[in-house]
């Protein structure tokens, strides 16, 4: 992971962190989850992958299909046990420059299943 995928996920994070979830995990290898969360509010486990854009310009990042998400989801469940129900969001940071970025934040992004 590069140092600015890095600052990434951290600012996902701490964003996530300022609308009330607790951050359980944070996974820095190749997969497409890079958090898993609390959100308290709705008492769910959420897995939540985080892309990057350089330019608003670039085209959007391919969204990890939902075979992937589950894999690694399934995984994270079997090493931390069954903490009830579950969602997958996706993050989508686009540098503004400046040490700034816009955050879109799609929640439930592969619907209800």
């Amino acid at each position: 992971m590069s140092n600015l995928e890095k600052r990434a996920v951290d600012a996902t994070a701490a964003y996530l962190c300022s609308k009330g979830y607790d951050v359980l995990d944070m996974l820095d290898g190749n997969e497409a989850v890079k958090i898993v969360a609390r959100d308290n509010d709705t008492d769910e486990t959420v897995f939540v992958s985080v892309q990057l854009r350089q330019r608003a310009s670039d085209a959007e990042p391919a969204q990890p299909q939902r075979a992937e998400y589950e894999a690694e989801a399934c995984e994270w469940l079997a090493d931390h046990g069954n903490l009830g129900k579950c969602r997958f969001d996706a993050v989508l940071l686009t540098v503004a420059g400046d040490g700034r970025a816009l955050l879109r934040h799609h929640i439930n992004c592969l619907g209800t299943f």
